[in-house]
């Protein structure tokens, strides 16, 4: 399913998933969304909107009846259950636009980027490139990999590696047990 949505007052993107996968194109003149993975519609919930000047998008999973999470037969009902919703997005967008994108366990795929961007993911893959402005990446299991040439960077993994080349700026990385590999472009 593609929706269009108009350029005037966005000044950025909200991008979330609970499973599905996320990417996030540069594209001039246009906002395209397009839903993907979304097979088993009945357990999710799609929202689309603008709010203050920023496109929210945000598959999440709907709300499983008590008979049918297994947490209420044994009285542990501290959260509520939510269906496995797979949807995802594709999205392009122009690349001036401030992205704020996070996923539970969705691979990330984020290029052709000029504004600040901001991803987290659970355990899913953060895969960049051509992504000119200042990055702010945390990622608990998964790899982040790519390249970037931003004027900050700033870096949080757990147990995932990363591998960043093309740099351009200072670059912070905090980083569990995961491998870091960093390169800087060449003057």
């Amino acid at each position: 399913e593609l929706r269009v949505f108009p350029l005037a007052g966005v000044a950025g993107l909200d991008v979330a998933t609970e499973t599905g996968p996320v990417a996030v194109t540069g594209a001039e003149g246009k906002i395209e969304v397009e839903i993907t993975g979304n097979d088993e519609p009945e357990k999710c919930r799609i929202t689309t909107e603008i709010i203050d000047g920023v496109l929210r998008l945000k598959a999440e999973g709907v709300p499983v009846a008590p008979a049918k999470s297994w947490k209420h037969l044994f009285g542990l009902t501290g959260s509520e259950e939510r269906a496995d919703c797979r949807a995802g997005f594709a999205v392009l967008a122009p690349a001036a636009l401030r992205l704020e994108a996070k996923s539970g366990t969705g691979a990330m795929k984020i290029s052709g980027r000029s504004g600040q961007v901001s991803a987290k993911a659970g355990t899913g893959d953060i895969s960049v490139s051509a992504l000119t402005g200042s990055l702010v990446f945390k990622s608990g299991t998964g790899r982040l990999s790519g390249e970037a040439c931003a004027p900050a960077l700033e870096v949080k993994s757990g147990t995932g590696s990363v591998d960043l080349k093309g740099l351009c700026g200072p670059a912070e990385v905090k980083a569990g047990t995961g491998e870091v590999r960093l390169a800087w472009a060449k003057a």
